[in-house]
């Protein structure tokens, strides 16, 4: 039954559960209530971007990654300064992210994020990257034991 409800959410929101694509995942997460797994509706970030241009509010929605070089000044005030005509080094991974969104209304909101707080974020929320990391850490003891 929460198949089926999880499916009938991406339905009424005519959004598409193909994991490819992006849009809505179907989750297995563990109720420890009642000590069984139940699928839950979760929204892709594709899915989120798609509700947003739909509802027709948006004039410009952006999220990119931000390395070293680009991020100037850290101001959650006034607002972050970026140069983002650096480009990052070859192989280099970016230090953070960036979110900013403008309303027809021109309100506008914008979000930095580091990576360490990204992750921090993750492992708090998201049961699916802390069994991720789990068994990554699974992964590592084996290799070791193995070698």
């Amino acid at each position: 039954m929460t198949v089926f409800n999880a499916a009938l959410m991406a339905a009424t929101l005519n959004l598409p559960l193909q994991n490819g694509l992006g849009f809505a995942y179907i989750v297995p997460y563990k109720n420890n209530n009642t000590n069984r797994y139940e699928a839950q509706f979760q929204l892709g970030y594709k899915g989120l971007i798609q509700l947003a241009q739909r509802s027709g509010q948006f004039q410009r929605l952006v999220a990119v990654p931000v390395y070293e070089k680009q991020l100037l000044a850290e101001d959650p005030i006034n607002g972050y300064e970026f140069d983002w005509k650096q480009k990052p080094e070859q192989g280099e991974k970016p230090i953070g992210y960036y979110a900013y969104f403008k309303l027809l209304n021109d309100f506008t909101a914008e979000l930095y994020m580091t990576t360490f707080e990204i992750d921090a974020h993750a492992q708090r929320y998201s049961q699916t990257y802390r069994s991720y990391l789990k068994k990554k850490v699974q992964r590592r003891v084996c290799v070791q034991r193995m070698g």
